[in-house]
């Protein structure tokens, strides 16, 4: 079930949410790692339940705006990404694709000739 702004209340001390939509699925105790109290209920901009093999989990959307200033350097570098090279940029320099999938294919096929 998805929420935005409304059907759903955080008690006080963020530790509980209370669904109030029309379901009637109640209150809910919230146990995790993430402190909310750091958080506006306005910046909450969705609240989704999700339900997985072993239990139910509540997520959050938040709003939130970052900024990481950069330094100016004055110069401009464009960048070619391609297959026969991972990019090649406007001054000439390349980095090697890696081929990773290739290098375990061909890995899990030596292992696979090894168990038969």
């Amino acid at each position: 079930m998805e929420y935005k702004t409304t059907g759903w209340k955080l008690s006080d001390d963020r530790k509980r949410i209370t669904l109030t939509d029309k379901n009637n699925a109640g209150c809910f105790r919230l146990i995790g790692t993430r402190n909310l109290n750091f958080y506006l209920v306005e910046q909450i901009k969705r609240v989704r339940i999700v339900r997985r093999a072993d239990d139910y989990y509540v997520q959050f959307c938040i709003d939130i705006e970052r900024s990481e200033p950069q330094p100016e350097t004055g110069t401009a570098v464009g960048i070619d990404l391609g297959l026969l090279h991972f990019y090649t940029d406007s001054e000439g320099r390349t980095v090697e694709n890696l081929r990773h999938l290739r290098k375990a294919e061909k890995a899990l096929k030596r292992q696979s000739v090894m168990v038969n």
